[in-house]
């Protein structure tokens, strides 16, 4: 079994003239573990990131994101095929002055790696991302697909 964890925090500020136009500072934690059964290979892992302007109440890009994903993966020789589901939450303001509502996502990613070397190896993946539309808002339905091709070298 693998257990990771990581906390970071960011501060960004910007003046416009001799004033502060910015001061963002954006926290991000993040949790994982994994664990091989055998077969497969089964992951998690849970993160949160909060943005906060501290220059201006609600401005736009303040506010959390979290989420949960889980997945699993299962070596079959040179190919290990993959799979991942993650759902989570968005509330950031995209108006200036108007606190963010609250929207619900899910995702899903499949593929495949591909055993190239030891060291090397190709990939193929596709997946889709939703972003609901907010209840009592003019905020749409989202939807993002996408496919990935791919080489990875380990130095």
């Amino acid at each position: 079994m693998s257990v990771g964890a990581v906390h970071s925090v960011a501060r960004t500020s910007a003046l416009t003239g001799s004033s502060l136009s910015a001061d963002v500072k954006t926290s991000i934690s993040l949790v994982g573990a994994s664990y091989n059964v055998g077969v497969a290979k089964l992951y998690t892992e849970a993160a949160r990131i909060q943005t906060n302007d501290r220059s201006a109440s609600n401005a736009v890009g303040e506010g959390s994101r979290q989420g949960v994903s889980v997945g699993v993966e299962v070596p079959y020789g040179k190919f290990t095929p993959f799979a991942s589901y993650s759902t989570g939450t968005k509330q950031e303001a995209t108006v200036a002055g108007t606190a963010g509502i609250k929207r619900n996502n899910t995702g899903y990613q499949v593929g495949t790696k591909y055993d190239l070397s030891k060291r090397t190896f190709a990939y193929a993946a596709a997946g889709a991302t939703k972003l609901d539309s907010a209840t009592g808002s003019t905020n749409s339905e989202v939807k993002v697909q996408q496919v990935a091709l791919g080489f990875v070298h380990a130095f």
